[in-house]
């Protein structure tokens, strides 16, 4: 979960998580992580066209509910 908070950063302290995570340890556990910002896609990629690093943003979304689907990102 560090991992993916280094490139997708920490969910925003309003943010609902209680309304995808299964158990309150799993959002306490979350919400005790130190905030980071996301992680400068294009700088990370830098041969990605804007479109893709938009796409990869869509796709990295904490939130499932926020993700598209696969036929959306098509």
């Amino acid at each position: 979960l560090n991992i993916i908070f280094e490139v997708i950063g920490t969910p925003a302290p309003d943010e609902a998580i209680e309304e995808f995570l299964e158990t309150q340890e799993s959002v306490e556990y979350v919400r005790r992580q130190a905030p980071r910002p996301r992680a400068d896609l294009a700088a990370k990629y830098p041969a990605t066209e804007a479109s893709g690093i938009a796409l990869l943003q869509r796709l990295l979304q904490f939130n499932p509910n926020k993700r598209p689907t696969a036929e959306q990102a098509l």
